[in-house]
């Protein structure tokens, strides 16, 4: 008898799970959506414990990053020319981001120099959106570099 109450119950869980009780993703909720502004970026040096703090001047505190609900990003990206503080030249003809898991984003970019394809590691924290890379020095120590956007 215990054993037939044991299948019965183990029935009745194995068939309570079910694909309607996966979360699925919606895009319109991603902590990504919005338009942001780099405020700097901190270069740690893994090796020696060095850090390199760059900030953004008034004038590159006014380019923006756009990422919208349709997987394109647009950018409006201020620096310094003849006369100033001034608007570049839009330099993509086509920017898209989609969302591959927790923390991971892949990009593509294509430009009159050419294309850029590839996934980035993006935390979100105090209302900070942070770029995670990694790069060498030339004497090869591992440096950790994190780009940090605040949401306009």
């Amino acid at each position: 008898m215990k054993i037939l109450l044991n299948i019965f119950a183990l029935s009745i869980i194995l068939t309570s799970c079910s694909k309607d009780d996966e979360i699925t993703y919606d895009p319109s909720t991603d902590e990504i959506l919005g338009k942001w502004t780099k405020t700097k970026v901190v270069e740690n040096y893994t090796r020696s414990g060095a850090q390199e703090i760059e900030k953004m001047d008034n004038c590159q505190l006014k380019s923006i990053t756009e990422f919208k609900e349709d997987g394109s990003i647009s950018e409006e990206i201020y620096d310094y020319g003849d006369s100033g503080c001034e608007l570049k030249e839009k330099i993509y003809d086509f920017n898209n981001w989609k969302r591959e898991g927790d923390h991971m984003y892949y990009f593509h970019s294509k430009t009159s120099n050419g294309e850029a394809k590839g996934e980035q590691e993006i935390r979100f924290q105090d209302g900070k959106m942070i770029y995670v890379n990694e790069k060498y020095s030339m004497s090869g120590e591992k440096i950790n570099v994190y780009t940090y956007f605040e949401k306009k």
